[in-house]
């Protein structure tokens, strides 16, 4: 469940960070509320996935495969989070006007030029300016676009964890 080898289990009872009991023959027990306890404080998911405080609100504005394999990538990787997912500039400023997400995913050109201008736009308006931009794509042409983050791909799990803060 934790993604771990049963003697790190052993280590983590052993060193009292899960609180457990010893059955008359010595095996260890863990009670599903301590184990959840413990879960949660190292912000772990039973499934190896981090789990956020609130639900997220996601919007991916990118084209139709990379919405999909992020989309996937980030189920996969993160719990309490709703995606939504737009294939056109026009359609992301409709769901970020309306919806508000905490996170915007968009795809870089060559230039990083689209980006650039979605982010002056968000960060004009006081309802938009705290929408976390990332930039999917060149990491220096993400930079150069002001962008929060950057992913280099739609897989780039280790970019998706740097963008939640863990």
């Amino acid at each position: 469940m934790c993604q771990v080898t049963p003697e790190t289990i052993r280590r983590w009872v052993d060193q009292g960070e899960i609180p457990s009991t010893r059955t008359l023959g010595g095996h260890r027990r863990i009670n599903l509320k301590d184990f959840q306890d413990f879960l949660k404080k190292r912000n772990m998911a039973p499934d190896g996935r981090i789990e956020v405080g609130e639900t997220l609100t996601l919007l991916i504005a990118c084209d139709d495969q990379t919405n999909k394999d992020l989309g996937k990538s980030i189920a996969k990787t993160v719990l309490n989070t709703k995606i939504d997912m737009v294939q056109s500039d026009f359609e992301a400023g409709l769901r970020v006007a309306n919806d508000e997400p905490d996170y915007l995913f968009f795809q870089l050109d060559k230039t990083g030029s689209n980006v650039k201008a979605v982010v002056r736009a968000l960060r004009g308006y006081a309802r938009t300016r705290l929408i976390r931009v990332v930039a999917i794509g060149d990491p220096g042409a993400a930079k150069k676009s002001g962008a929060d983050f950057s992913i280099v791909g739609a897989k780039d799990i280790d970019g998706l964890l740097k963008a939640y803060g863990k």
